[in-house]
């Protein structure tokens, strides 16, 4: 977790998951950590890569890990924008948002290259856009929240456990060409 002013450069911040040493059969890499940036004074992060990939896996069967988190806030972001990116690496493994953890409240979220992101006991809740490019599962004791005033736009295929908003007034655009899905009421 960094808190800065600003951030300038071109440098890479980094919280990798540990690729397998072993070279066996179905040996597995670690998965990706959590990187959070707040800037209290800029409002951009430059041109630094941000990366929280899970690790290279060993051959033949062997698998990578699953994303970490990266969670990004500017001066002027009410809430931070999480990203799952796990760089088009095929996986089997899951980023779990489950119960115990404490910060689920975002403002947009973005789903993209090969990340699984699992939300189990626990609600998550979005003050901005939801950009599924990748793959989401939800357990039915799952929520995600859409709050805040500002539209949201709803993009990418989505099958949500509960999906709730509201907020008197507030705007929800599904993506054309998006499939979403709500199973429970």
């Amino acid at each position: 977790y960094v808190t800065a002013g600003s951030m300038a450069g071109d440098g890479v911040i980094s919280a990798n998951g540990g690729g397998t040493r072993r070279t066996g059969q179905y040996s597995g890499g670690g998965g990706g950590g959590r990187v959070a940036l707040v800037l209290t004074n800029g409002s951009s992060f430059d041109a630094i890569a941000i990366t929280a990939y899970g690790g290279r896996g060993g051959y033949s069967g062997g698998q990578y890990g699953g994303a970490g988190t990266i969670y990004l806030k500017t001066m002027a972001d009410a809430y931070g924008a999480l990203i799952i990116d796990n760089s088009n690496q095929t996986v089997m493994a899951t980023t779990l948002l489950r119960d115990g953890v404490t910060e689920t409240t975002v403002g947009t979220v973005l789903l993209r290259n090969a990340a699984k992101l699992v939300v189990s006991n626990q609600t998550l809740t979005a003050h901005g856009d939801w950009t599924n490019q990748a793959t989401l599962v939800t357990s039915s004791d799952s929520t995600v929240v859409f709050a805040g005033t500002n539209p949201a736009v709803v993009t990418g295929t989505n099958s949500f456990s509960a999906l709730t908003c509201t907020v008197p007034g507030k705007t929800l655009q599904f993506a054309a060409g998006s499939s979403n899905e709500v199973r429970d009421t």
